[in-house]
């Protein structure tokens, strides 16, 4: 459900299919929705290894930027397609299944 209201947002928030459209909303995507991500699973990992908040916020700090860098040479040309070319029902379909080889 997150990301099927996150993408309709995008659409809402930034509608058609020009180039300066999909560009804007995969901009968006990876500024905005990958960091938020990436801290989640880390925080959520860490909290079911059993460590504290504070061990969750420090690896957030330190973790987030690097693990960042590496998934956008991935996942910025994904969503440029995503954005563009996929219907916005299928968005959701088409980056879990990127997101299945992704993480294997």
């Amino acid at each position: 459900p997150l990301l099927t209201i996150w993408f309709d947002a995008l659409e809402a928030f930034v509608p058609g299919n020009s180039i300066r459209a999909v560009l804007t909303r995969t901009a968006l995507d990876q500024a905005i929705e990958v960091p938020v991500m990436i801290s989640i699973i880390f925080s959520l990992s860490a909290l079911f290894e059993g460590h504290d908040a504070d061990f969750c916020a420090h690896k957030v700090r330190t973790k987030l930027l690097p693990t960042w860098r590496g998934c956008v040479g991935v996942w910025a040309p994904v969503q440029v397609v995503n954005q563009g070319l996929v219907p916005l029902r299928y968005r959701v379909f088409f980056q879990s299944f990127v997101s299945f080889f992704w993480d294997a």
